[in-house]
């Protein structure tokens, strides 16, 4: 597992994203930032956004599902993915996460269908019944 505050530190000085944007779901002519599904007119204002609030928010996380619902819909699936290899000695926390990740933002281009049936294997049996049970054909 990894440590809780040096994964905030690392999430804080790299914003996640490294820097690339993504555009928001629902509206595209504006980009999502990486936290608190906050959005950005322009790609040029998004270090702005690094305001102490915001790390201050972050570093009130308490658990890895706190920072989860912390980040922004958008970057979602790239965070699982991201944190997903450290949290297999936690089944719980993994399913837990997988589970919201399939919830939330379902097949996308980052995870797919192969991605997903794959990731269920480190899951419990609950979780993997029920994303294999829903996942699209």
């Amino acid at each position: 597992m990894i440590d809780l505050q040096q994964h905030k530190d690392f999430l804080w000085k790299y914003t996640l994203f490294y820097g690339e944007l993504k555009l928001k779901n629902d509206d595209s002519g504006n980009y999502a930032f990486p936290f608190n599904n906050l959005v950005v007119k322009n790609k040029a204002n998004w270090e702005d956004l690094k305001t102490n609030k915001l790390k201050d928010q972050l570093y009130s996380c308490n658990s890895f599902e706190e920072i989860y619902d912390f980040i922004s819909t958008e970057y979602k699936d790239f965070y699982f993915m991201e944190i997903s290899v450290h949290l297999h000695d936690d089944p719980a926390l993994y399913s837990l996460l997988l589970k919201k990740t399939f919830d939330q933002v379902g097949v996308t281009e980052y995870i797919t269908k192969n991605n997903y049936i794959h990731l269920v294997q480190f899951a419990d049996d609950k979780t993997k019944d029920y994303i294999m049970s829903n996942i699209p054909n």
